[in-house]
């Protein structure tokens, strides 16, 4: 199964990849759950200065929420 979000923390940068592509990184209610798991989990990393939010694929960032 793929991961809705992949997380990548590199010293003082945390890069969060939203990753499905195959719905224009449409937020879904999982996603956004992944997305709320992960910012908490790296919250009182002190050492932390950045979070950079990208996207998988190359047509769109986000297609906005996901209304299915």
């Amino acid at each position: 199964m793929t991961r809705l979000l992949l997380t990548d923390l590199n010293r003082e940068v945390l890069r969060l990849t939203l990753n499905r592509p195959e719905q224009s990184n449409a937020l879904s209610l999982k996603l956004l759950d992944a997305l709320h798991e992960a910012l908490e989990e790296y919250r009182q990393a002190r050492e932390l200065k950045c979070v950079v939010i990208t996207a998988a694929g190359e047509r769109c960032f986000a297609a906005g929420g996901d209304l299915k």
